[in-house]
Parts: C-alpha cells; sequence; structure tokens
C-alpha cells in the first residue's frame, strides 16, 4: 500500500521569535516510516516547512503522489495546522486520515468528535498502530481490534480501542528512515547550535517520574525502555558515516536514568574512534 507522511508546520507556534527556532527530522514520522517499508509498504515522507512550502503548495504534491492513506503527525499547538493538512487531502484525493503525535494521544475521541475530516487517530506508539491499519484497510477488514487506535463506529460515533502496551524491546524497531528527507534541510535551535551538520535521535523512551508539566508519559508511558548501546552506537556510525553528522542532539527523556549503561555508550563512541559532540535536549 502507497502511505504518505505528513509533518505538520510548526514554525510559526514561535511566533517573533520563530527566526531563532530550529527544524528538526520528524523522528516519529520516521519510525513509522521505516516500519511499513520493512513490512513492504511505500513510503513517502514530506516535511513541508522544512522544504519551505506553504500549504497551497503542498495539495499538487499530495494528488500526484496519491497515497492510500495519509497520516499526519503533529503537537498541541501546531494541531490547528494538521486539520488544515486533513482537510487539504480530502479535498484533493478523499482517502483516509489518520493522525498521531502528543495531541492525538491526549484526546483521540474530542478530535474525531470535532474534526470530520481525521478518520483515524492513532493515540501512544504509533508504528504498529499504524501497521495494522495499513494491513487491515489494504485487505478491506474491520479495525475494532487494532490496540491504540480511536475511529468512528458504524453510527458515526467516536470509539476507542484498547490501549496498545508500550513496546518493550526497543531494538525491535529498525532505525527512523532518514533517508526519506534531505537531512541537511535540518537546524537545530540557535541556543543548540554546535555544528551545521547536525541529527536527532533517541536513545531510550518512557520515564518514571511524575512531573505535572510533562506530557511525555501520554505517549511512551512511565515505563524506561532503552535501545541497547550496540543499537545505539550502529546508529551514531551510520548518521557520523553515512550521513556526515557531527553534532548528536540526543531527545530522550532520561537519558541518564540508567547510567551504566549512559557510560557503556560513551566509552564505545571513544573506542570506535567516532569523533562526534552530543548532548540532551
Amino acid at each position: 500500500m502507497r502511505v504518505l507522511l505528513l509533518n505538520t508546520p510548526y514554525l510559526d507556534a514561535y511566533g517573533p521569535i520563530k527566526t531563532a527556532a530550529g527544524r528538526y527530522f520528524p523522528l516519529g514520522l520516521g519510525y513509522i516510516a521505516a516500519v511499513l517499508r520493512q513490512a513492504g509498504h511505500e513510503v513517502t515522507l514530506l516535511d513541508p516547512e522544512a522544504l519551505g512550502l506553504g500549504y497551497e503548495k503542498v495539495a499538487p504534491l499530495v494528488k500526484r503522489d496519491d497515497p492510500a492513506l495519509v497520516g499526519i503527525s503533529s503537537a498541541t499547538p501546531n494541531f490547528s495546522g494538521a486539520v488544515r493538512l486533513a482537510k487539504m487531502v480530502k479535498e484533493q484525493i478523499r482517502r483516509p486520515v489518520i493522525v498521531g503525535g502528543v495531541h492525538a494521544s491526549a484526546l483521540p475521541l474530542e478530535i474525531l468528535a470535532t474534526v470530520p475530516e481525521i478518520d483515524f487517530v492513532a493515540f501512544g506508539e504509533g508504528e504498529f498502530t499504524m501497521l495494522e491499519l495499513v494491513q487491515c484497510l489494504e485487505n478491506a477488514r474491520g479495525v475494532e481490534g487494532i490496540q491504540g487506535l480511536a475511529y468512528r463506529d458504524s453510527a458515526g460515533r467516536p470509539t476507542a480501542n484498547r490501549p496498545r502496551p508500550v513496546l518493550a524491546n526497543l531494538d525491535l524497531l529498525p532505525r527512523p528512515a532518514r533517508d526519506l528527507a534531505d537531512l541537511s534541510m535540518y537546524r537545530p535551535h540557535a541556543h543548540n547550535f554546535r555544528h551545521p551538520r547536525s541529527a536527532t535521535m533517541l536513545t531510550s523512551r518512557g520515564c518514571p517520574a511524575r512531573c505535572r508539566f510533562c506530557a511525555s508519559h501520554v505517549v511512551h508511558g512511565r515505563a524506561f525502555r532503552a535501545h541497547s548501546p550496540e543499537y545505539v552506537l550502529n546508529e551514531i556510525k551510520e548518521l557520523y558515516y553515512g550521513y556526515g553528522v557531527r553534532h548528536l542532539l540526543i531527545q530522550d527523556d532520561t537519558f541518564t536514568v540508567d547510567k551504566k549503561r549512559a557510560n557503556e555508550i560513551c566509552d564505545r563512541i571513544i573506542a570506535e574512534g567516532v569523533k562526534i559532540s552530543w548532548f540532551c535536549f
């Protein structure tokens, strides 16, 4: 099945300081794309903001790609942009639309009740929810058994299936499909800038803390799960040798919660002679 993944523009959320804001490769969509491709599906990843495209320029690209399913990722500050993209998809090709991300995970039923252009909502970790949805649509099967999916029932009422358990072994995930985008389009925020060839990565998911201001647990839960040091090192080497990256921005919520693992990753970077700088943000 042909799937189009859209990253909703975000810079306008920064208002007058957006000139200092960065653009980061959408890792969430990258993981979903990698899982879908691994299963044999055809995936396009379109990041309009990174490409310098306004909403009006996205429409012909969507029509030309003509996917069977469109996935849109957004957070709360740019959710109105996700709605705008969903409406544009329906105007151009009238294909099913699924949204995911933090906002979708927090309010799946509310989204379905208020945005008719959105057909499905993935809440929680979305890689295998998305894969199962693609398989069901491809084979004309019902979606009632897909964990982590919200949709409208036969009467048009928003309904949600059971939550999907978080993935215990993160090493089962293929590395994000960064090859679907030009990494030179992305740059860190001004205060995070260390090198023009920078990239983001995730080495773990989940945070055991219960900070009231943080919504991380809405998607990734509270159980800390980590890629093995070997997986992390292989991804770093891919970025270093394959993409020329010289600075890493690690997006983990709690990279140092397992100090032994953090030390082993650092020791292995040094032992491999990979001359790359990094910090967590």
